[in-house]
């Protein structure tokens, strides 16, 4: 007897679900063309054929394994260095939105823009009734040192200055972040009541400021990231998982956290940035 046990048996694409039924009953499914399907009918067919393999349990017919979920959004305030940086970050580009202004008032809004930068089809110049919008690519820069000042102003070059000892260099490290300082009252907090954590955050650079931070916390943590090999990354996730397991917050990238991690022992999710 085979089994598969899997959240998510069908993503994209029926060929998905094909290489898990193949798996299970090799004879039935051997050939993929039953799930090349264009009509209704095919359709019905198909989940005809899959029904008596597959056993579906919802959360919510799971109601005393499944805890609710509890979400709680906390706003947090700059501090006087991240203040700083972003006012000369706006500074800096007083020219480039004052375009982005005057586009607005021009077209009502920037969602073409926008959209264009989605699709990947910028152009050096894009006007709108006769109005020369700013290129997005440099509203793309303004915001993405932004969002890294407001992540952790040490993201940034040369931001970091040099200090006499660790001790000193933690302490600064801590004071110069909103959301770190935020972080630095909630994480002992959790360890104290027997909380594992599941740290996201967007930028690697902010990752491995929270790893240095954990690490002088004394602060197990284990660590993946767009430049984990995919051979580790399930290694570190049994490391975290494991029974006895000193690591008490697993960080991770929020790109490679949705690729199907595995992390039951984890029972908060602190969505950094």
């Amino acid at each position: 007897m085979r089994l598969v046990l899997t959240g998510t048996p069908l993503q994209n694409q029926l060929s998905e679900l094909h290489s898990v039924m193949s798996f299970v009953d090799p004879c039935m499914f051997m050939s993929s063309d039953v799930f090349s399907v264009d009509t209704p009918e095919q359709i019905e067919q198909t989940k005809n054929m899959v029904r008596p393999y597959i056993l579906r349990r919802t959360k919510a017919e799971l109601p005393k394994l499944v805890p609710p979920r509890h979400e709680l959004i906390l706003p947090v305030s700059m501090t006087r260095l991240q203040r700083e940086l972003y006012r000369a970050t706006l500074s800096r580009n007083v020219r480039v939105l004052r375009d982005i202004s005057a586009a607005l008032q021009a077209t009502g809004d920037m969602s073409d823009t926008l959209e264009e930068t989605t699709k990947g089809q910028l152009c050096s110049d894009m006007t709108v009734k006769q109005t020369k919008k700013p290129r997005v690519s440099s509203l793309n820069n303004i915001l993405m040192e932004v969002r890294k000042i407001v992540s952790h102003p040490y993201c940034l070059p040369d931001v970091e200055p040099e200090f006499p000892n660790d001790h000193e260099r933690h302490t600064r490290l801590i004071d110069a972040c909103g959301k770190l300082k935020l972080l630095h009252v909630l994480l002992p907090e959790l360890k104290s009541r027997g909380h594992r954590v599941l740290l996201f955050a967007q930028f690697k650079d902010t990752l491995s400021i929270l790893e240095d931070y954990l690490g002088r916390e004394s602060i197990g943590c284990v660590r993946i990231d767009g430049d984990t090999p995919a051979a580790d990354r399930q290694s570190r996730v049994s490391a975290f998982n494991a029974p006895g397991s000193s690591a008490m917050v697993f960080l991770a990238s929020t790109r490679t956290g949705g690729l199907g991690l595995n992390l039951t022992s984890a029972d908060v999710v602190i969505i950094y940035d």
